[in-house]
């Protein structure tokens, strides 16, 4: 039984031992902001008068520190189990160093848990945010403008400013489709020629189409919307007239002549 009590002593102290040395990990600020709001705090001895018996006071401290509001553990004291919590009481004492090893790693998930809610983060990239027309704005010579009544930033060409893009049909290129980067196509072919405007458009684009062979009353060009929009209210615009130009603008849903 001696053996046993020995046992005993030394499983104890090895106990105080490590607990103290997990303490030690956390660190010194950890200690002030948590470990210390949880001991009760002692008065220090203070003399009523000179050269008699010094009284030592101890108050209790009520436990609804810091630590428990953070974590919202508790809505009572520390000495109170609180439900199901694994964590309460926060004075509970523990058989095994393993015990207290998952009782301690779990108050710290609890801390790491809070502490990662307290804000940040986000989308990193204006191309995805909900307000942020893409298909428009990730256009080059593109700028951001607001739009009211799509609720949205859409991408605007910028009219004067930057790189235009220019296309010329010559020859016999019989079809051409077109895309957002398009501004300027020039026709000079000498066969008919049909062009599709672009298919996925940015919001208020425009298109210039031209005649620059002077013969589309022979060789008509033919405009067409593409699919799921219309142009001028049609699939499609026929340019027939010599030196004819025409500029065609998206209003979000469908093309139309300006």
């Amino acid at each position: 039984m001696e053996e046993l009590s020995e046992l005993f002593k030394i499983v104890s102290e090895e106990k105080k031992k490590k607990k103290l040395e997990l303490e030690s990990l956390v660190g010194d600020s950890f200690e002030k902001l948590f470990i210390e709001q949880l001991q009760p705090k002692k008065k220090k001895n203070i003399p009523k008068k000179i050269q008699e018996p010094q009284i030592v006071e101890v108050i209790e401290v009520k436990k609804d520190t810091l630590i428990e509001k953070s974590l919202g553990l508790l809505s009572e004291p520390s000495g109170i189990k609180h439900k199901n919590d694994p964590l309460t009481p926060l004075d509970q004492k523990f058989a095994t160093l393993e015990d207290l090893n998952k009782h301690y790693s779990l108050f710290l998930s609890r801390i790491q848990q809070q502490l990662s809610t307290l804000g940040g983060g986000g989308e990193t990239r204006l191309e995805f945010l909900d307000d942020i027309d893409r298909n428009s704005a990730k256009t080059d010579n593109h700028f951001l403008k607001y739009d009211a009544t799509l609720k949205k930033w859409i991408g605007d060409p910028a009219d004067g400013v930057g790189i235009t893009s220019i296309v010329s049909i010559t020859g016999v290129t019989t079809y051409y489709q077109a895309n957002d980067a398009d501004d300027y196509i020039g026709v000079s072919a000498n066969v008919p020629v049909t062009i599709v405007l672009p298919q996925i458009p940015s919001y208020g684009k425009k298109l210039v189409v031209k005649d620059e062979g002077n013969q589309i009353n022979t060789y008509n060009i033919t405009v067409q919307a593409g699919i799921g929009k219309s142009v001028e209210n049609d699939i499609s615009v026929t340019m027939s007239s010599n030196h004819q130009s025409f500029t065609y603008f998206y209003n979000g849903q469908n093309w139309f002549i300006i």
